[in-house]
């Protein structure tokens, strides 16, 4: 394989009905199921495993096979069946090495196991917590998964993991390969050595090729690289999480409640919850509505706001990286619960209800805007005649007196000018 440096190998099983048995005690090789014997793995530069329609012995045997390639780089695994589904030992298998450019895994519809189950696993495959110097049972990372996790449908069936270093490189440094392009989200140069991030992408049906909800959750080091040592000494933590919006949406029944994170964020070294839009996405954008019209409610939220780490953005794909091209920060957010008034264009009615609101706001876009308060008296009469309500969440003079309570309370929380100009410096590194 010297003459092929540059080459990229796949190794691609596809089962059937009964064609794929349980793995003989001495371990299974993917190379056993092709009809013929290819070079020998130990000298063969595999980046990519694909299989399908397998039947397993227990996750310990898949965990066995991923780290037998050192140069691995993505899984895709789907309608697998595990006769031993018990999770991954990590003490055991951190001391075979995890591959270091081993950075994204995909499972989807396997046998009896929870979209939960399925993206458990393959986190327990890529090692993500250890691998990001976090210990092994770190509080806030295991209530902040077990949070997430609760938050995605049920019946979704696709999870898609992603392990990223600074700058969108994999934990040993090195530059992102094909796979990694196009997927990733921007990261400023800034914290190319303090910045590690954990992307988790669900989807409804087995073969999307977009997720529609997705979440980040960023890890901070003190400095230096990314290794399990960082968490001997207590300089690794978990200082943010990002959510795609059509988190607010997406199940068919209630809004869900996001207080679960409240728990899970609560730390000092925390500084960031946010809720995102990425441009296009027609769930994303009903789910900033429905998230901003439960906010200026006082319905959602009110705990992250009087803590100072709320912030919504919406992205915009490049080509390459979705980048941040406008946010409502937390001030921003304590602003509009407090005048709720808008400068109008003519004849554009000077008060917005709070659901008008809501839909001015996660526009995002000055022009965007502008353009819905010139539309809005149109919008009324159009409502008005199909007997739709006006207004669910009009504000009250005891909303002004308890926002006002509020502001108060954040600013001695640190939700002022200056934990928003930190939160602006967080983003970009985040991101």
């Amino acid at each position: 394989m010297a003459h092929l440096p540059q080459t990229e190998f796949w190794c691609i099983i596809r089962g059937g009905t009964g064609s794929c048995q349980p793995s003989r005690e001495a371990g299974w090789h993917p190379f056993a199921a092709l009809p013929r014997v290819p070079p020998s793995f130990h000298s063969l530069r595999l980046s990519v495993i694909q299989i399908t329609s397998a039947e397993l012995k227990s996750t310990a045997e898949l965990a066995r096979l991923v780290d037998s390639y050192p140069t691995l780089q993505v899984c895709y695994f789907s309608e697998l069946k595990f006769l031993d589904p018990t999770p991954i030992n990590q003490v055991r298998r951190i001391s075979r090495k995890v591959p270091g450019t081993f950075w994204q895994c995909k499972i989807s519809a396997c046998t009896d196991m929870s979209i939960s189950a399925q993206a458990r696993l393959a986190l327990d495959l890529l090692a993500a917590a250890p691998r990001l110097g976090l210990a092994a049972a770190d509080p806030q990372w295991t209530a902040l998964l077990d949070t997430l996790l609760a938050s995605v449908p049920s019946d979704y069936k696709q999870a898609v993991i992603q392990l990223q270093g600074p700058g969108g490189r994999d934990l040993d440094g090195h530059a992102p390969g094909a796979h990694m392009a196009n997927q990733t989200h921007a990261v400023d140069a800034q914290c190319m050595i303090v910045t590690g991030r954990v992307v988790l992408a669900f989807s409804p049906t087995d073969t999307s090729d977009r997720a529609e909800l997705e979440a980040d959750v960023w890890v901070k080091l003190k400095g230096g690289r990314m290794t399990p040592t960082h968490a001997e000494d207590g300089s690794t933590h978990v200082s943010g999480i990002g959510l795609s919006a059509g988190f607010a949406v997406a199940g068919d029944g209630d809004p869900p409640s996001f207080d679960g994170f409240r728990e899970a964020t609560d730390s000092v070294l925390f500084d960031q919850l946010q809720f995102y839009v990425r441009e296009g996405s027609a769930l994303d954008e009903r789910g900033m509505q429905a998230l901003l019209r439960a906010v200026l409610r006082r319905e959602q939220l009110i705990w992250a706001l009087s803590r100072g780490i709320l912030r919504l953005e919406l992205y915009r794909y490049s080509g390459t990286f979705w980048d941040s091209i406008a946010c409502i920060t937390n001030k921003d957010i304590l602003s509009a619960l407090a005048e709720h008034s808008l400068p109008t264009v003519e004849d554009a009615p000077p008060t917005l209800d709070g659901n008008e609101y809501a839909e001015y706001l996660s526009l995002f876009l000055e022009d965007k805007r502008a353009s819905y308060l010139q539309r809005l008296p149109a919008l009324r009469s159009e409502r008005a005649k199909a007997k739709a309500p006006l207004s669910e969440g009009t504000h009250t003079a005891a909303d002004e007196q308890n926002v006002a309570a509020l502001g108060t309370h954040a600013s001695t929380a640190g939700g002022g000018d200056e934990h928003d100009e930190e939160s602006q410096e967080n983003v970009q590194e985040n991101r």
